[in-house]
């Protein structure tokens, strides 16, 4: 890679993952950490066919408090949004659509959500937030922080 970073030093990333979008456009899906933005963002950059580097800047697919479900207390009982984005991993539907599963946290259970792409199966088009998955109690308990 000629490029001396993919992402700027001072913005501090986790969970990368790579997608090649319909029209053959190759990205990084990447969270943003919320320790630095208090409010975690799953964006994409997109990258040199090459791989040798980043086309333009980062773009916000969604932000952690967009989730309805991801919630948490304030200091006095109140439920809040959530801030943190963890582990984004992007699909397509067998009817073309595009997914993105990614974790966060309901209270004190750190759970899995899904996001699905708002228009076309394409990165380009944004996501729309779906409610959480339904628990699934075999992967989610021994995840989650009792």
């Amino acid at each position: 890679m000629k490029d001396s970073i993919y992402l700027p030093v001072d913005m501090p990333t986790l969970d990368r993952t790579f997608w090649i979008d319909k029209d053959g456009k190759l990205y990084m899906v990447y969270c943003y950490e919320w320790l630095q933005n208090w409010n975690g963002t799953i964006e994409n950059m997109e990258l040199k066919p090459n791989l040798s580097g980043t086309i333009g800047k980062g773009k916000v697919l969604f932000r952690a408090s967009d989730a309805p479900w991801s919630l948490e207390k304030d200091e006095n009982g109140n439920d809040i949004p959530n801030k943190i984005t963890d582990g984004a991993y992007l699909f397509q539907t067998k009817t073309g659509q595009l997914g993105m599963i990614w974790t966060s946290w309901i209270y004190d259970v750190y759970t899995q959500g899904v996001a699905y792409s708002k228009a076309a199966p394409s990165m380009v088009s944004g996501f729309r937030r779906k409610t959480r998955l339904h628990r699934l109690i075999t992967v989610m308990e021994c995840c989650s922080a009792h």
